[in-house]
């Protein structure tokens, strides 16, 4: 089965993918003993290997959001991505288990805590997926100036509905944690 999308279709998941893992690599890079303390809180990795692994991620992430616009490495940074997603996703969904609800979840500007929630491995395995479109091959279909203004605006509301959505559903985790 040879499964192929729309370009504009195409293009929209692999700039939202893209400019997800580019922000979260950043904020990484720029805070990264915030980010050791958050690996460290997690308690997955033993304490020496958070600091190497702090270095690791924020790199990996950029790779991912740089590789997807690379045809040669597309597949690998789409492969990446997912990976990434589903482990972060896996690491919250341990804690949960664990009952270990006050953890930050380190996936929003340090400073601005966020608790981990079971919505947070619901949206990290939506974003695997959108994350898994950004590498399906285009239809043939020759892109045209609408299609540019579709991509961008659909960015522009895609990036509004994820602040939104993340800004409510880490409220009512907060206010939730702190009942």
């Amino acid at each position: 089965m040879n499964i192929a999308l729309d370009p504009a279709v195409v293009l929209m998941a692999r700039a939202s993918v893209s400019l997800l893992f580019a922000v979260a690599a950043a904020h990484k890079l720029l805070h990264p003993h915030q980010f050791t303390t958050t690996l460290e809180a997690y308690e997955l990795v033993g304490h020496r290997y958070s600091a190497a692994l702090a270095r690791v991620l924020p790199l990996l992430e950029l790779a991912a959001a740089i590789g997807l616009w690379v045809g040669a490495t597309r597949l690998f940074a789409m492969l990446l991505a997912v990976s990434l997603l589903l482990i972060y996703a896996t690491a919250i969904a341990i804690n949960l288990a664990r009952g270990r609800r006050d953890l930050d979840c380190g996936c929003t500007a340090f400073g601005r805590r966020s608790p981990i929630g079971a919505w947070m491995v619901a949206r990290n395995s939506i974003l695997a997926l959108c994350a898994a479109l950004a590498a399906v091959p285009p239809t043939s279909r020759a892109l045209a100036l609408t299609d540019a203004l579709t991509v961008a605006g659909g960015l522009c509301v895609l990036t509004l509905i994820y602040v939104a959505a993340d800004t409510l559903f880490a409220s009512v985790a907060r206010m939730e944690f702190q009942s």
